[in-house]
């Protein structure tokens, strides 16, 4: 299932207004048939999905996106009377879908949602042949982010950085280069090592290796704070450890190419 559609499908059965709402089977029935799905096809979802739990409500949404009806479902539960709590939160996941949820409505935004979608399948593929723990990895730090552990941001921003320093480390063959061994005690140090060796020492390498840093630096100010990091800092090191991932697999096969 596609991780975009898992992350909405939790926010909406999280949301109290959202989880009320669906707990109504004809507010479903009515919007499926809106939008053109024949009653046949609306009566078998009705009896064979509960929309109150992330994993159906997810799988349901999944066959929704992937026939071009998730946009205009929503946006009908929307003109309907369904309203969110969580607004923002809400919005935020239906971006990555090329959708948007702005004052009272829903809205599509093509361009964003198509950029995010190449980029979440391309990296998909990317970490899968680099190593096949790499995707369970970045699933398990936004699962992490979206639980009910107390501690969830702060394992979500350890989830970053080990998958960060492990994809750099097994790219780079860190074990093999005695530089990054001589650096051992300093990350900052290892990690400048293993990106020159993917990339060079170009200006591709500064950007993957100051980007790496970031997100280690936003993990070493949060782990000296007692209390649970901030969820927009956790977002933000997820959604950026996504981009400097891509970018620094899609230039080392850039990379290759050269050769």
């Amino acid at each position: 299932m596609d991780i975009r559609i898992v992350r909405l499908s939790v926010t909406m059965t999280r949301d109290p207004s959202i989880r009320t709402y669906l707990l109504h089977e004809e507010n479903v029935r009515d919007a499926l048939l809106y939008v053109g799905i024949g009653p046949e096809r609306v009566a078998r979802a009705i009896e064979n999905f509960r929309f109150v739990d992330p994993m159906f409500l997810g799988a349901f949404l999944q066959v929704l996106y992937d026939e071009n009806y998730l946009y205009s479902f929503l946006a009908e539960l929307v003109r309907m009377g369904m309203t969110p709590d969580y607004d923002d939160e809400f919005h935020n996941h239906l971006t990555p879908l090329g959708i948007a949820y702005d004052s009272g409505e829903i809205r599509q935004i093509s361009a964003h949602g198509q950029a995010e979608l190449e980029l979440q399948s391309e990296l998909k593929q990317l970490l899968q042949k680099a190593d096949k723990r790499f995707p369970d990895m970045l699933d398990g730090a936004w699962q992490a982010f979206y639980s009910d552990s107390k501690d969830k941001y702060r394992q979500a921003l350890v989830s970053c950085r080990e998958l960060l320093d492990d994809v750099l480390e097994a790219l780079g063959d860190g074990e093999t280069i005695k530089e990054a061994e001589e650096n051992a005690e300093k990350p900052a140090g290892k990690r400048k090592m293993w990106v020159r060796k993917i990339l060079g020492s170009g200006r591709e390498s500064e950007i993957v290796t100051s980007s790496a840093e970031l997100i280690s630096s936003l993990y070493g100010m949060e782990s000296s704070i007692h209390d649970e990091p901030e969820r927009s800092r956790a977002l933000f090191a997820l959604t950026e450890t996504e981009h400097i991932l891509y970018f620094l697999l899609t230039h080392r096969l850039d990379k290759k190419k050269q050769r």
